[in-house]
C-alpha cells in the first residue's frame, strides 16, 4: 500500500467531499480549509504540513473511492495508529526534569522529563537517538481560596494530584511501517492515565503529523529547553 494511500485513510472523509466540489480558483489548501478539513482533530492547520501537491494526491485518492470506504480500517492503518510505547518502568529514575510549564487554560502544571540517553545526545550536539524517551507529567495546580492557582517563589504553580502523562519514545524499527509523509524517524507517542495505564483509544497518527514541523529538532517541540538543561553549568 502506497504511503499516500495510508495517509489518506488516516484523514477524514471531508477530503473527498472537498475534491468533488468545484474549487472556484482556490488552492487545494484553501478549498480544504473552507470545507472544514483543517478544523478536524487529526489535521489542525498548524500541525500537518502538507503541500498543495500532497493534498491533490490525497484528494485524487479519495475521489476514486466508493462512498463509505473511509470507514474501513486496514491492518496497515491500525498499525500506524497504535503506539508501541509503554510507560517507563522505573520513571522518574534515570530521567531529568528539564522544564515546568504552567498551562493556564487547563489549570495544569506540565513537568517535562528526558531520559539519560536523550539528554546525553543533546549535550553532545547530536540528534536524539533511538532509546530516547520524554515523559510529561501533567499535574493539577493547587488552588487557593479564590480558586486560582497558587504560584511558588519561582513562578511555577504549586502542584496537587497527577492528572495523567504524555510520552514519546524512539526505538529501532518503530518507524518502518509509518508513511514517510508523517514518519518521525522512529518516534512513537502515547498518553497515559494517572494510573500509568495507556489510553489505547488515542490515535498516534495525530501526534506524528503534529510533530513533523519539528523535524530539525529531533521532532521535539521543547528541544531548546532540553539544550538549555544539558548545557547549564
Amino acid at each position: 500500500m502506497k504511503a499516500s494511500v495510508i495517509v489518506a485513510q488516516l484523514s477524514t472523509s471531508v477530503l473527498s467531499q472537498s475534491n468533488r466540489t468545484a474549487r472556484g480558483g482556490l488552492s487545494a489548501t484553501q478549498a480544504l480549509e473552507q470545507a472544514g478539513f483543517f478544523a478536524g482533530k487529526v489535521h489542525a492547520a498548524h500541525c500537518l504540513a502538507l503541500s498543495d501537491a500532497d493534498i491533490d494526491n490525497l484528494s485524487a485518492f479519495w475521489a476514486g473511492q466508493p462512498a463509505g470506504s473511509d470507514t474501513t480500517v486496514t491492518p496497515e492503518i491500525a498499525a500506524v495508529k497504535k503506539s508501541k510505547m509503554t510507560f517507563p518502568k522505573d520513571f522518574p529514575k534515570g530521567f531529568t526534569l528539564y522544564a515546568s510549564v504552567n498551562k493556564e487554560d487547563q489549570a495544569t502544571v506540565a513537568q517535562q522529563y528526558v531520559n539519560s540517553v536523550g539528554l546525553a545526545a543533546v549535550k553532545a550536539g547530536k540528534p536524539m537517538p533511538d532509546g530516547s524517551v520524554i515523559v510529561v507529567v501533567n499535574l493539577a495546580a493547587k488552588l487557593g481560596a479564590d480558586k486560582k492557582p497558587i504560584a511558588g517563589k519561582d513562578g511555577n504553580w504549586q502542584t496537587d494530584t497527577i492528572k495523567g502523562y504524555e510520552g514519546m519514545e524512539a526505538r529501532a524499527g518503530w518507524g518502518k511501517d509509518v508513511p514517510e509523509l508523517i514518519r518521525n524517524v522512529n518516534w512513537n507517542y502515547a498518553l497515559f492515565g494517572a494510573d500509568k495505564a495507556p489510553k489505547t483509544e488515542v490515535n498516534q497518527a495525530i501526534c506524528l503529523a503534529c510533530h513533523v514541523p519539528a523535524a530539525k529538532n529531533s521532532y521535539v517541540f521543547s528541544f531548546a529547553k532540553i539544550q538549555a538543561k544539558a548545557t547549564a553549568k
